[in-house]
């Protein structure tokens, strides 16, 4: 098997993968908001912030990526604008404030943000999950941060007991029974660790 190397960052050519590994980890949530076609995937590639990406690649290929968010902006950088431009004015009005609503957290001083982490189909099972969260948490560490904290789907029971592997903690599970229908899940649970 090829060497698996994970750095800060996410280059150019691996955007589409990114895109496309980001929309299959988190499709309940993103494709009611983009659709399934590739206008959504062009919107998610052009929208990554590399620099709040850490990137797993293997053999010349995108296995997996974890982002961050944190006072300088987060992985996924989807403004008004952008939307506009994809959806027209009243469609990407309206998913813009759909977005805002459902993918908005609050941040707090001294606590670095996951922004998702997704692993390729093919190469789940293999630890990469675990070295892109070891990843972030030297990252955190070596930013001065206390703690990690990221938000999971009840309906992602493989995330979360990924993440409670690697030491996170739940905290606070919050209850949105009227989304099941429209988005597939119906509470999302806050994890925590220290770093």
């Amino acid at each position: 098997m090829a060497a698996l190397t994970i750095s800060r960052g996410l280059a150019d050519p691996y955007r589409d993968q990114a895109a496309l590994l980001y929309m299959e980890a988190f499709r309940p949530l993103l494709q009611p908001l983009l659709g399934d076609g590739p206008r959504g995937l062009d919107l998610l590639a052009r929208s990554m912030n590399p620099t709040h990406a850490f990137a797993a690649i293997r053999a010349g290929q995108l296995a997996g990526l974890a982002g961050i968010q944190d006072t300088a902006g987060s992985l996924l950088d989807i403004g008004l604008p952008a939307m506009i431009r994809g959806y027209g004015l009243p469609g990407g009005g309206l998913r813009y404030l759909a977005m805002v609503l459902l993918l908005s957290r609050s941040r707090e001083s001294g606590t670095l943000l996951m922004d998702g982490i997704a692993v390729a189909p093919e190469c789940r099972g293999q630890g990469i999950g675990t070295q892109l969260l070891q990843a972030v948490c030297e990252h955190a560490r070596e930013g001065g941060y206390r703690d990690l904290r990221l938000d999971v789907l009840d309906n992602n029971p493989r995330a979360r007991a990924l993440y409670e592997r690697t030491g996170f903690v739940a905290v606070k599970e919050r209850s949105y029974p009227f989304l099941q229908r429209f988005f597939g899940f119906s509470a999302v649970t806050e994890m925590r660790r220290p770093v």
